[in-house]
């Protein structure tokens, strides 16, 4: 009788590793992977699809990046500005007369 314990076949699910790799890697039956699968922790259990791991390369030399520039336009308004009459803040004593 063989030894599997719960923590492997979910690393082997972690892993990538489908039901049919888990009987493959250990030699099971059809009937033993059910079993397997009937423990509490790991019925339910999908295998967790391992994303493909990406190598990107930096071909660009840092002399052929752009810096992108910003154009500003300055507008300025020539019409006459209206004189105000200055007004002096009203007080308490001039809101009661």
């Amino acid at each position: 009788m063989s030894q599997i314990k719960v923590s492997e076949i979910l690393n082997d699910l972690t892993n990538g590793l489908t039901r049919e790799d888990i009987k493959k890697k250990y030699n099971m039956s059809t009937a033993q992977l059910k079993a397997v699968f009937a423990h509490p922790k790991l019925k339910g259990r999908k295998t967790k699809k391992a994303e493909e791991p990406i190598n990107l390369i930096d071909d660009l030399d840092t002399a052929e990046i752009a810096t992108p520039t910003v154009a500003v336009t300055v507008t300025t308004i020539e019409e006459p500005v209206e004189e105000v009459e200055s007004i002096t803040p009203a007080t308490l004593d001039d809101q009661f007369v």
